[in-house]
């Protein structure tokens, strides 16, 4: 009667499966780290840069001619949304990552963790050295093998970006093919009225010979009407002798260009659902 080895002993899948547990588990405490960093200052810091351009804002309301103070407003306005579109880029890619990364280690952690025992005969010992060998190369080819999916898919992850609204890119929309972003000076949007209630959103204007009230059925003080090609319930944007509008169904999402002069349409763009 032959007997059997009950000692358990580690196959090589188990071993491959322990060193990527533990590369996994260190790449994923690092990620967590930096998305945990992340959502500290969208949620802390961001925040408290908000309230300090409200309360720049509300002083701006007082003195309406401290320039100083209108560049300050200006400056800390792109910075935060800068940085609020940035912290959200990071954490909607990191914990995509981060998903992705807890997959592969508890799948490893089940494959490492389950009793398989592989009974030895007496008689087929083996070459000890050689055995060790293999499953010291099995456990090197699954880390490389982890490192290299998890690389690719970091690389992947920075080079297709999230679309973000850039907070004061202009497009050229004469010239087909791509441009450069223009940047408009503070002193330029003090002469527009490039977003809702004005430049900086404080209602305030420097344009003059503005009506406060029209009527819209009888045509008192509205210069032209013009219909919308799609329903939308939002802030026109003037800047220099162009209106903007945006409508929207639920099955398309568009921009329209007016003359401001005429009320003409001039173009219409879609805009990515």
């Amino acid at each position: 009667m032959r007997d059997y080895d009950d000692t358990p002993e580690i196959s090589p899948l188990r071993q491959a499966a322990g060193g990527t547990a533990i590369v996994t588990g260190v790449f994923g405490v690092f990620i967590a780290a930096l998305l945990a960093i992340h959502l500290y200052h969208y949620v802390v810091t961001d925040p408290a840069r908000t309230d300090e351009l409200e309360q720049l804002k509300t002083q701006y309301t007082r003195e309406p001619t401290n320039t100083q103070l209108a560049e300050r407003i200006y400056e800390l306005d792109i910075q935060t949304r800068r940085d609020q579109f940035a912290r959200l880029y990071f954490l909607h890619r990191g914990t995509l990552l981060l998903v992705i990364d807890l997959a592969v280690f508890v799948a490893a952690v089940l494959v490492r963790t389950r009793h398989w025992r592989t009974p030895a005969l007496p008689d087929a010992a083996g070459d000890r050295k050689t055995e060790q060998i293999r499953h010291a190369l099995h456990v090197r080819t699954a880390v490389t093998l982890t490192a290299v999916v998890l690389a690719a898919g970091g690389l992947y992850l920075a080079q297709h970006p999230l679309e973000t609204p850039s907070p004061t890119a202009a497009a050229n929309v004469a010239d087909p093919q791509p441009a450069e972003p223009v940047y408009a000076s503070f002193e330029d949007t003090l002469a527009q009225w490039p977003a809702f209630r004005g430049p900086q959103g404080l209602g305030v204007t420097e344009l003059e010979n503005i009506p406060d009230d029209w009527d819209g059925p009888s045509g008192r003080n509205i210069l032209w009407k013009s219909s919308v090609p799609l329903e939308g319930h939002n802030s026109p944007v003037i800047w220099e002798d162009r209106v903007f509008l945006s409508g929207a169904t639920d099955q398309q999402q568009q921009i329209f260009c007016y003359d401001l002069n005429s009320g003409q349409l001039l173009w219409a763009g879609d805009v990515a659902i």
